[in-house]
């Protein structure tokens, strides 16, 4: 039914249905409204920010249904979306592009910056990265980071500066040969190449007038005759080779600038004290490239001139590195040579992680990512070894971020899963799987994806630890977002036992929320009045949120760390009690035990 959906910002109406593609542009501190008309008082409908439920009441006159207004993107920043559902069914999707004050623009800015460093030197993450590359047979791709290209030409252009000056008196130089007038030389008579005077005997005869010798019915000086003399020239083949090598560099910049040319460009005037998502990422990633590229281009281009005008060093074309015996001999070229096989041996440019970055759009997606890393490495700094890795099946996650790893440590196993499906229980599902218990079949997404589940094996005994990154301050994460994921990932989420045909939560040792903003002291929230994991007596399983930003990531650590031990005691307690067969309630009926 169309325009059953009216969706108010700052008052301004805007009717949607369910076939609207449109992205509404608004700034965090903007009033939302959403309400429904036409609705059947029958069905239940439901209003989702994000994966935060709206509340939707009834409006006075009972004629439609309204969320209130709100400023329901406070703590949004890029593209965020609200979504209307009818008895689990989607009825339409409201796509916003939210602006940001400066200071969460700041934030999100350190955020970006990290994840852009990790993706290109984490070792945890590229070793993850390298076991779940293209097996053994397959061609290795010639695809290469815009950052591995940039660096390689800005350390090559480094290591000239500091030649430079040895360069201009030192250079490669060999003699040749050259023939020029005696009279344009400062030279004696003895200095004359003896050759030179023998192809002339023939016609030389002594001089009848002026000069010294009559050649040819013409009297001429002997000073006038071309000798042949050696001179000293930089144009040698090692130095061809850098000139080559400085072309071949400036190319590379070229076809990176044209790469990156073709990204989208964010061209809307931005309000004062406010900044979008899309031009904060491409200040970040391309932007800052451009810049670090024309000031190669520049410094490549005066090299250039250099070798060709002062040193008349002729271009042979890209000739690769060849360690003559010369070069072997001399730091300064070696150094130079070993740089340049550096730069011939990148491939063509691709945006890989920057349009990695730009096509996330949301600072809440990128927080995710930011939280999966601080877990992977969480595990790498604890020593445990790295098993095994599954790529992601998203394209734009495969040379990111894998879609789960293994970790052993001793006995233990740890396998760490982002956006892990939850399905309903099925004849696929296989013993000790996390199931829905929530969903119908009839719902349009029938599963829980939370972001990241750490399951633990000690001797096939399982525990499970689901985590979900919600960018938010520590109160709205307290009163909204931990009640939330409660009723989602451990009301709704079981473990099937397939040996005793049951499901049962009991291997859910937590369900933890991980969020950014904190206004006071960091600290670890528990939704179980003292009773949380630091606790001397805390309660299983563990519900409650811990604080993780770019300046302080050590309570997270610990919180992780405590959840591992707590789990670790939940089996050993196990281990202690008596088997189920040991068991028999009043009736004599075996009572059973998880293992």
């Amino acid at each position: 039914m169309p325009n059953i959906v009216h969706l108010y910002i700052n008052d301004k109406l805007f009717s949607i249905d369910k076939s609207s593609s449109a992205t509404f542009k608004v700034l965090e501190c903007d009033n939302i409204e959403i309400q429904i008309l036409e609705f059947d008082g029958e069905t239940k409908y439901l209003a989702f920010v994000e994966d935060y439920e709206a509340n939707l009441f009834m409006t006075e006159d009972e004629s439609k249904l309204t969320t209130g207004k709100s400023k329901y993107f406070s703590e949004s920043f890029g593209y965020s979306c609200i979504r209307i559902y009818a008895e689990e069914v989607i009825l339409c999707s409201i796509v916003f592009d939210v602006s940001a004050r400066k200071l969460t623009a700041d934030q999100a800015r350190k955020m970006i910056t990290y994840l852009v460093d990790k993706t290109n030197s984490s070792s945890v993450v590229n070793a993850c990265l390298s076991r779940s590359a293209v097996p053994f047979g397959f061609e290795k791709s010639l695809d290469t980071e815009p950052e591995s290209i940039i660096s390689s030409v800005e350390i090559l252009l480094n290591i000239f500066q500091k030649y430079r000056g040895v360069i201009e008196k030192n250079a490669r130089q060999r003699l040749i040969p050259i023939k020029s007038s005696i009279g344009s030389r400062n030279i004696s008579n003895f200095e004359i190449d003896a050759i030179d005077i023998l192809q002339n005997l023939d016609s030389l005869i002594p001089s009848d007038g002026l000069g010294d010798v009559t050649l040819r019915g013409r009297n001429y000086s002997i000073k006038s005759l071309d000798a042949v003399g050696l001179s000293p020239t930089n144009n040698v083949i090692e130095n061809q080779i850098l000139l080559g090598g400085l072309y071949y560099s400036r190319k590379k910049l070229g076809d990176l600038l044209d790469l990156l040319d073709g990204l989208p460009k964010d061209q809307d005037n931005n309000i004062v004290g406010y900044e979008s998502f899309s031009r904060l990422l491409l200040s970040l990633t391309a932007s800052g490239m451009f810049t670090r590229c024309r000031i190669a281009g520049e410094k490549l281009l005066d090299l250039i001139y250099f070798f060709e005008k002062k040193l008349e060093v002729k271009y042979c074309g890209e000739i690769k590195p060849i360690m003559t015996p010369f070069v072997r001999g001399s730091r300064m070229y070696k150094s130079l040579f070993e740089q340049m096989a550096e730069v011939y041996s990148i491939g063509r440019p691709c945006l890989g992680n920057i349009r990695f970055f730009m096509k996330m759009k949301s600072l809440s997606k990128i927080y995710e990512v930011f939280c999966f890393y601080h877990i992977l490495e969480f595990f790498h700094n604890n020593e445990w070894q790295l098993l095994s890795v599954t790529r992601h099946e998203d394209e734009d996650f495969i040379d990111v971020i894998p879609a789960s790893a293994v970790f052993k440590k001793g006995n233990l196993l740890i396998d760490v899963e982002y956006e892990k499906k939850i399905h309903p229980y099925s004849i696929q599902t296989r013993h000790f799987d996390l199931v829905d218990v929530y969903h119908t079949s009839n719902s349009d997404f029938p599963f829980f994806t939370p972001d990241f589940v750490i399951k633990l094996n000690k001797d096939n005994h399982i525990r499970y630890l689901i985590l979900d990154a919600k960018y938010s301050t520590g109160n709205t994460v307290k009163t909204k977002h931990i009640p939330k994921i409660y009723e989602k990932y451990f009301e709704g989420v079981a473990v099937f036992d397939a040996q005793n045909n049951i499901t049962t939560n009991a291997p859910i040792s937590a369900v933890i929320a991980i969020f950014p903003i904190e206004h006071n002291a960091s600290r670890y929230l528990s939704h179980w009045p003292y009773q949380g994991i630091f606790n001397k007596i805390p309660r299983i399983p563990a519900i409650g949120a811990s604080p993780l930003t770019t300046d302080s990531d050590s309570v997270f650590y610990d919180c992780i760390e405590r959840l591992l031990e707590l789990s670790l005691k939940t089996i050993h307690a196990t281990d202690q009690n008596p088997t189920s067969s040991q068991l028999k309630n009043d009736r004599g009926s075996p009572i059973l035990s998880f293992h």
